[in-house]
């Protein structure tokens, strides 16, 4: 089953910073309260795997929140439009929108917080 995006428009910002990244994706903010991350690897995967990526750290999210732990609040995987440069047109890509914290990302958890997180991660990549 093909996952679904929907077309998100965050207009409350003139154009959309980077706030971090890493080797698979890149976190945008989007709004005062919402961050954006999208896929390095878009052109390379296409964008089926790309929506399967993102929903299942979507779906990740969603389980360690609902455990209490503490992780941002995800909102869901939609269409994000993004203007990374102010002199650049805005595109739209595909991005797993969570509440914006500034502070703890998962390589900043304690190994015990960590512990609790490993497990979801594992049941579900399984799915």
């Amino acid at each position: 089953m093909k996952p679904k995006t929907r077309e998100l428009y965050l207009s409350s910002l003139s154009y959309t910073p980077k706030v971090g990244g890493g080797v698979n994706g890149t976190v945008f903010r989007v709004s005062d309260s919402h961050v954006a991350k999208v896929s390095n690897w878009l052109r390379r995967d296409g964008l089926e795997r790309t929506l399967e990526m993102l929903t299942h750290q979507n779906d990740i999210a969603q389980r360690a929140h609902a455990a209490g732990i503490p992780v941002p609040e995800p909102v869901g995987v939609f269409d994000v439009r993004l203007r990374p440069a102010r002199n650049r047109k805005p595109i739209i890509i595909p991005g797993f929108v969570m509440e914006y914290i500034r502070g703890t990302n998962l390589f900043d958890l304690e190994e015990r917080e960590f512990r609790k997180v490993e497990p979801l991660w594992h049941s579900a990549k399984k799915k």
